[in-house]
C-alpha cells in the first residue's frame, strides 16, 4: 500500500466529514438543538456536501489509477463515503 500526503488527506479528510454528519443525525435523534448547533450546520452542511461529492470523485479517480488496489486509503475513502452517504439518506 502505496501511502502519499494526498490519500492520507483523502483519509482524513473522507473520516471528518463522516463524523459531522453523524454528529449532525445524532443531534437531530436525541432533540439536541440549541443556538450555536443551528449556526453550524447553518454555515458548514452545504460546504461539507460539496466536499464529499468531490472527495468522493478524486478518490474513485485514484483508485482506478491505482489499477483496482483494494488495500489502499483510496478504498477505504470510498467506502467511507459510501457508508455516509447511505446513512445520510436512511436517516433523513
Amino acid at each position: 500500500m502505496k501511502i502519499t500526503k494526498q490519500n492520507n488527506l483523502i483519509l482524513f479528510l473522507s473520516l471528518t466529514v463522516a463524523a459531522y454528519f453523524i454528529f449532525l443525525i445524532t443531534a437531530d435523534k436525541l432533540h439536541y438543538r440549541p443556538v450555536l448547533l443551528g449556526v453550524i450546520v447553518e454555515i458548514l452542511t452545504i460546504p461539507a456536501l460539496l466536499l464529499m461529492l468531490t472527495m468522493f470523485i478524486i478518490s474513485v479517480i485514484r483508485f482506478v489509477k491505482s489499477k483496482y488496489k483494494v488495500a489502499s486509503f483510496t478504498f477505504v475513502s470510498i467506502i467511507i463515503q459510501l457508508a455516509t452517504m447511505i446513512f445520510l439518506v436512511t436517516n433523513s
